[in-house]
């Protein structure tokens, strides 16, 4: 069976078992927390290890400072898309204030 197919079905399943089970199963909460956070903790090291093996195969600077000069336009690029779109993206203080009470100045 191809892989987006199973995705798809535990997709489906996921959403089935979570409309039937509902709310009572926070009590597990805990163990997903875990989970997202082991994940964070390996996807970070494996993306700055393929960025470095990947910079350091291209082997002439001036190539490397091609494809890091286009990177660096991509990124400014889509923030700009962003800011322009009106993205609302504020960074999390802590705090339980939304986006709505800083715009209207009730901090």
């Amino acid at each position: 069976m191809k892989l987006w197919v199973e995705i798809l079905i535990g997709f489906a399943l996921g959403a089935i078992v979570g409309l039937i089970v509902g709310p009572s199963i926070a009590v597990i909460k805990l163990l997903g927390d875990l989970f997202i956070r082991s994940i964070k903790m390996l996807i970070v090291p494996m993306v700055f290890c393929s960025l470095v093996v990947g910079a350091s195969s291209i082997g002439n600077l001036k190539k490397l400072g091609r494809v890091g000069g286009k990177t660096v336009l991509l990124l400014l690029g889509n923030h700009r898309i962003r800011d322009y779109s009106g993205d609302p993206v504020v960074p999390d203080n802590g705090s339980k204030r939304g986006i709505h009470d800083r715009r209207s100045g009730n901090v």
